[in-house]
């Protein structure tokens, strides 16, 4: 899944479509209409809760799509979120470490 149905989102959802091995199944936006059109044009699950999203039983990595400093990738292992930096090193540990053969 994906936080933040902006434009780097949008690179992230067709990065996704190009690989064989992930898939993207939902999208969590504050601005029901903007979260909407973006599940609209990849054909996700919309969600404009929070709790909804991080429960969905079909998602098992978040990437967190925000305007902020750094980016996180969220995965969830043993039934419980881990969040990874994106900062190179620590993204491709994280990787690593949750099973999670190749980035996006």
């Amino acid at each position: 899944g994906v936080i933040g149905p902006g434009s780097i989102a949008r690179a992230f959802a067709y990065s996704i479509q190009g690989t064989t091995n992930s898939k993207l199944t939902s999208v969590f936006g504050r601005n029901p209409q903007k979260t909407d059109s973006f599940a609209s044009k990849f054909q996700l699950n919309a969600h404009h809760r929070l709790s909804d999203f991080i429960s969905s039983k079909e998602t098992d990595a978040i990437y967190i799509a925000t305007p902020q400093r750094a980016f996180f990738l969220c995965v969830r292992s043993n039934k419980k979120w881990q969040t990874c930096s994106l900062r190179k090193a620590a993204y491709h540990e994280c990787l690593r470490e949750h099973g999670v053969n190749r980035s996006c």
